[in-house]
């Protein structure tokens, strides 16, 4: 029962690490990885790399490695273009998987909390009802955050406000209040266990412990891997990018990436 308890009440520190924001426009992929700042907003398709504020293109590079800053096409060295290349192709991956990771983040850690104490506590608990609408709240902030459209997806710097907000104070308060619910309603089964003599309820509550230690550490661990590479994904572009910039005067304080 002790065990039950314990894993109730640190659910919340296993779904917030590794995926959480912190200063305005950052955010941390794992507390021992990384964390990544954007200064201007970015869009990537099949065919290119923006990256703009508001209205305004400061730059656009193609999968041909092609670089305009503003409306001026820029002369490339066959060395340039290839560097280009390769950071449009980074980017082109990296910034659809920040969208997909936190997602996949939510539905996960949502759908195997409302599994758990399902399990336990039965169907249409509260527990289970106040860990559904928490995920369902942090998902809607964090989808006004970015913009999908075909194949094209833009991620803002303002949209990593949205993030910090999707994982911020709301959404701890939430999950907490469902913690602390789930540690009540076990200490009145507990009660209710020992006033009706019911047999194999212990046994029953270290199962729970024991499924709800395994299934966090399981979903943790996958989606720590996932930020991880992630991680080295955005040193590589953050490389190619001072890169560029080295050789490039148009560019050298237009990067996507803050120093």
């Amino acid at each position: 029962m002790r065990k039950a308890i314990l894993s109730a009440a640190v659910v919340f520190a296993c779904i917030s690490t590794p995926l959480s924001a912190h200063d305005s426009n950052s955010l941390s992929f794992d507390s021992d990885s990384c964390e990544v700042s954007i200064e201007h907003d970015v869009s990537v398709n099949s065919e290119f790399v923006r990256v703009f504020d508001g209205d305004r293109t400061l730059y656009k590079m193609t999968t041909d490695g092609e670089l305009w800053v503003g409306d001026e096409e820029i002369d490339l060295t066959d060395k340039q273009k290839t560097l280009g290349q390769e950071y449009v192709a980074n980017l082109q991956e990296l910034v659809p998987k920040v969208v997909t990771l936190v997602s996949d983040t939510l539905e996960i850690t949502g759908k195997s909390l409302e599994a758990a104490f399902n399990g336990m506590l039965g169907e249409d608990n509260k527990v289970g009802t106040s860990i559904q609408k928490a995920m369902a709240d942090a998902q809607a902030r964090f989808d006004e955050a970015v913009t999908q459209n075909g194949d094209e997806t833009t991620l803002s710097n303002k949209g990593f406000d949205g993030i910090e907000e999707a994982f911020g104070e709301e959404f701890e308060a939430s999950i907490e209040e469902a913690v602390q619910d789930s540690i009540g309603a076990m200490i009145m089964m507990v009660g209710k266990a020992i006033i009706m003599g019911e047999e194999g309820f212990e046994e029953r509550m270290e199962d729970f412990g024991d499924k709800m230690e395994r299934d966090m550490e399981k979903m943790a661990e996958g989606i720590e891997q996932r930020s991880e590479q992630l991680c080295t994904e955005f040193d590589r572009a953050r490389d190619l990018e001072d890169e560029l910039q080295a050789g490039i005067p148009q560019l050298a304080k237009l990067g996507l990436f803050e120093d």
